[in-house]
């Protein structure tokens, strides 16, 4: 688990997290597909700073400027669970930063998307870091269909992105009316930005 003194900027609208194996049948083109529907990415293959210090600081920086994560889980993701993996260090610090995101009791912004490729209530994912990420209300909605990959997973992500802004903002104005957690968002550097959904 990790803490952030400041909410940085957003640069990217979405980071997309994935297990190496998927990159040319998925990822790839998702990104592309992304980007001309003017959604930005953030693709390690493209955008991983390369003069890094620490790959894992690195990452977690770069997880906080992106407005939400999304994770590609597929059978690659499953068969790398007990071995670890980058996918699962970056589930961690998603999730770290949705619990900074949980202010007055009550979550003021989702960061966290899962979008599953694999048949539906697979059992396989129980008991992994990813069951908690299923809707319950509906399920469905994120387990992929067997054609159209990319054009189903960037409708959902645009969808999310686009709920989570409607949610945002009176989220905010419910802070800014309790002179207790106004006080926080003033002492918070960045959050008001992140809420209000200004970048990028």
């Amino acid at each position: 688990m990790f803490t952030i003194p400041t909410y940085p900027r957003c640069y990217f609208d979405v980071f997309l997290s994935h297990d190496s194996e998927d990159k040319s049948w998925l990822v790839e083109e998702l990104d592309e597909e992304l980007r001309s529907r003017n959604v930005i990415p953030w693709f390690d293959r493209r955008d991983y700073p390369l003069a890094a210090g620490s790959p894992f600081e690195a990452l977690k920086l770069k997880i906080c400027e992106c407005r939400m994560v999304v994770y590609l889980i597929t059978e690659a993701s499953l068969n790398r669970v007990p071995h670890r993996g980058w996918q699962l260090v970056e589930r961690a610090y998603g999730e770290a930063l949705s619990t900074t995101l949980w202010i007055g009791g009550a979550a003021t912004q989702h960061v966290e998307l899962g979008l599953f490729f694999l048949p539906a209530y697979d059992p396989r994912i129980t008991g992994t870091p990813w069951h908690n990420l299923l809707n319950v209300t509906n399920a469905t909605a994120v387990f992929a269909p067997e054609t159209d990959f990319v054009a189903w997973s960037a409708d959902r992500i645009e969808s999310f992105l686009d709920g989570q802004a409607n949610h945002s903002n009176p989220a905010l104005q419910r802070l800014k009316n309790d002179p207790a957690l106004n006080i926080f968002v003033q002492g918070s550097p960045g959050l008001e930005a992140r809420l209000r959904c200004q970048f990028p």
